[in-house]
């Protein structure tokens, strides 16, 4: 059957964007003719549903006799093992050849000699008989297997387990009485069942995503290939027991016409394969080719910034910090902040006054001691910028409690900027933050009025919606439930400033663990930014990009991080700083780090991101906080202006400063070792170089003189290089 394009049908209720094939990339999987016919629902297993599946039959104890590629006396098997052409070696258990005459031995039966020894890992016969039937196995070392078929198991399927790395070279059958003799068959090799696809042209397949989610008796799964001749190619295998959606990078290249994963069993009866999903790419993925890099006017000062809250979470207002800690500790690092602004600290409920211009005296209306002016107005004078995210979702203020959304939405957006916009406390606003627990289309609702709210209450405030991401459509992608296409309506793109997305270097393992990878890595979900910027391009043209959240945890500052996702302190240092740059050079205008700080909790997703320990540890710095501390104080007023070199080992940008016009080149490798780990790459821009300093979290990293020439020493931390004008 051919399966028709199923992207565009994804979308919620309603098409509200008709060219998804703009930015998403397109899967081979959806569009090939599935070739398996066996089994139930081989649609299931390319349908975009994670919870849904083909269940294959079971190639024991039965239905290998008829596939030729597993039963050596198959009448079609290659190469030939049985000279006999005859009815007990015809892949039907239904007809058969009776033996009336005695042998030389005064036994009924016959003996016969394999055209070529064979391993037997099963030996299946079925029989007629009324005294009992001796099978005698002949091995290449001349030892011999005996097993009887009683008649009490005349016609029925008897499976004998000759020994096992065992060649045999003879089998014989007899009995003291005629038989019949329905079928014999060999099972030679480890038993298996197909999935298989033909796909509308060849193509180079080189990421495999797959979730097959099969139990013990499943021993190994294989992905294999070819393009126009019966040569399969073994792209790579799978572990079976991994639950989540597994991604699979092919390194060589390869073309494939006909594609196919194969399921290995346990020789044991009624063992069934299951495929829950399969997705094919090309190199590039599901996040499609780089997007053609354009230099930005700004610096990195006004692209990179950090999430934060109020009181750098410690309970009491900034200006009553005390310690070198929360806005001291990061005046000299980052001005860009990106604030949560829980709405449910200011309003009981949609449809309630928060009466902001009576903080001062009274509060908000859901909090009596709550003065955000205070809190804004302070960071402001420090220096810093603040992006307000307004914090609500259905576990907040539950959909019910909208009493009239269009209403309520307009006028928290209306109040909120009506005040704070005004006032130039906040810098740009976000209606919402991760509302993924709404129905789509009553965010959509939500968004639209909202954001028609802020751009009333003041309009040279920066609007933004909640964050989503544009490569995996709804479901499709382990459970992904925030596709932007679901929860933006087209007619918030004339007045917004910019699409939100939160991007991590996550990925799953061969075991689908969620695992941390480093942020050149091709399966590393931060390279979702393409989808972002393409669906920008086609949709929103002129609106910016803002990954509002990116980041690793690590452990450091003297906490531990214990959970799946975790990486070294030092890999946070060199991955945090290599994901910021990679994400500007891909089309972002701004990033913010997640987190300012450690959590005080226990390990768990995102609680150990902090550049710092948490206030258990008194906000330690950790080697991130250097990093970005040195690359800010270096290249903060520089704007990235060209990408000199980009390998599949190596990046190297230029920077130039635009004050005093000094170009910068940085470079690291890409590899996801010790950050300490180097390699010498040769260019020609490194000629111009005379002084290096290395990002490697180290608070005393300072200029080096180095060597002028093309060859230069490279390492998992990026080097900042001071190029001669």
């Amino acid at each position: 059957m051919k399966k028709l394009l199923l992207l565009g049908l994804v979308f919620c209720s309603c098409q509200l964007f008709a060219q998804v094939q703009a930015f998403i990339p397109p899967d081979y999987a959806q569009t090939a003719t599935i070739l398996t016919t066996n089994g139930v629902a081989p649609h299931q297993a390319v349908d975009q549903n994670l919870h849904s599946f083909w269940e294959s039959e079971a190639p024991l104890p039965e239905n290998y006799i008829y596939n030729r590629d597993l039963n050596a006396f198959h009448p079609k098997a290659y190469p030939r093992i049985l000279r006999e052409n005859a009815a007990f070696a015809d892949a039907d258990l239904n007809t058969a050849v009776t033996f009336n005459d005695k042998n030389q031995d005064a036994a009924y039966g016959l003996t016969f000699k394999l055209l070529q020894a064979v391993e037997s890992n099963r030996l299946s016969i079925k029989t007629g008989n009324n005294e009992a039937v001796i099978i005698t196995l002949t091995y290449t070392d001349e030892s011999v297997f005996l097993a009887n078929i009683l008649p009490e198991n005349q016609y029925s399927l008897i499976a004998f387990f000759p020994e096992k790395n065992k060649l045999v070279k003879q089998i014989s059958l007899e009995s003291s009485a005629p038989f019949q003799l329905f079928e014999i068959a060999c099972l030679s090799k480890k038993p298996f069942v197909d999935f298989m696809l033909e796909l509308e042209k060849p193509v180079s397949i080189g990421q495999i995503y797959s979730r097959h989610f099969n139990g013990e008796m499943i021993d190994e799964i294989q992905f294999l290939s070819y393009a126009d001749t019966k040569k399969w190619t073994i792209l790579g295998t799978a572990n079976p027991e991994a639950i989540g959606l597994v991604p699979l990078v092919i390194q060589e290249e390869n073309l494939t016409k006909y594609f196919k994963i194969r399921f290995l069993t346990e020789n044991k009866d009624y063992v069934k394969a299951s495929l829950w999903e399969l997705k094919l790419f090309d190199k590039a993925g599901p996040f499609g080719k780089e997007n053609i890099f354009k230099p930005s006017p700004q610096p990195l000062i006004n692209r990179i910034g950090m999430n934060m809250v109020w009181g750098w979470g410690q309970h009491s207002y900034s200006d009553e910090l005390k310690t070198n800690t929360g806005w001291r500790q990061f005046q000299s690092v980052f001005k860009k902040l990106r604030l949560y602004h829980f709405l449910y600290w200011d309003i009981p409920k949609p449809g309630v006054s928060a009466a902001y211009e009576n903080m001062k005296q009274s509060g908000t209306a859901a909090s009596w001691w709550l003065d955000w002016d205070r809190e804004y107005d302070f960071l402001n004078e420090k220096g810093f910028d603040i992006l307000a995210t307004l914090l609500f979702k259905n576990n907040t203020f539950p959909d019910s409690t909208w009493l009239n959304p269009s209403q309520n939405a307009y006028a928290i957006g209306n109040d909120f900027v009506s005040h704070f916009g005004r006032n130039k406390s906040v810098e740009a606003v976000e209606a919402g933050n991760e509302p993924w627990d709404y129905p789509p289309e009553f965010y959509r609702n939500i968004a639209n009025n909202m954001i028609r709210g802020f751009e009333d209450g003041d309009a040279t405030t920066m609007r933004l919606p909640a964050a989503f991401q544009a490569a995996f459509t709804a479901g499709s992608f382990n459970d992904h439930n925030n596709f932007v296409a679901d929860f933006l309506d087209p007619s918030v793109f004339g007045k917004i400033n910019a699409l939100n997305i939160h991007l991590y270097a996550y990925t799953n393992n061969s075991n689908g663990e969620l695992i941390a990878v480093a942020p050149e890595d091709p399966r590393a979900e931060l390279n979702g930014i393409r989808n972002m910027i393409r669906f920008r391009n086609e949709y929103a043209p002129g609106a910016e990009i803002w990954v509002t959240e990116f980041g690793y945890d690590s452990n450091g500052g003297g906490e531990d991080c214990t959970h799946g996702s975790c990486i070294s302190e030092q890999k946070q240092a060199a991955w945090g700083i290599r994901a910021a740059l990679k994400l500007l050079k891909e089309g972002a205008d701004r990033v913010y780090w997640y987190f300012y700080a450690n959590e005080n909790t226990d390990s768990y997703l995102h609680s150990r991101s902090g550049l710092t320990a948490s206030a258990n540890q008194n906000f330690a710095p950790k080697a991130s906080y250097y990093a970005f501390e040195k690359l800010m104080k270096v290249l903060g007023n520089s704007m990235l202006t060209e990408v000199v070199d980009e390998s599949e080992n190596h990046s190297i940008y230029n920077f130039k400063d635009v004050i005093s016009g000094q170009n910068y080149l940085v470079a690291w490798l890409h590899h996801d070792q010790d950050p300490e780990n180097e390699m010498t790459v040769k260019h020609e821009r490194f000629r111009f170089a005379n002084q290096c300093m290395v990002m490697n979290g180290n608070s005393e990293s300072e200029w080096k003189t180095i060597t002028v020439g093309t060859d230069q020493q490279l390492s998992g931390y990026p080097t900042i290089f001071k190029v001669n004008q």
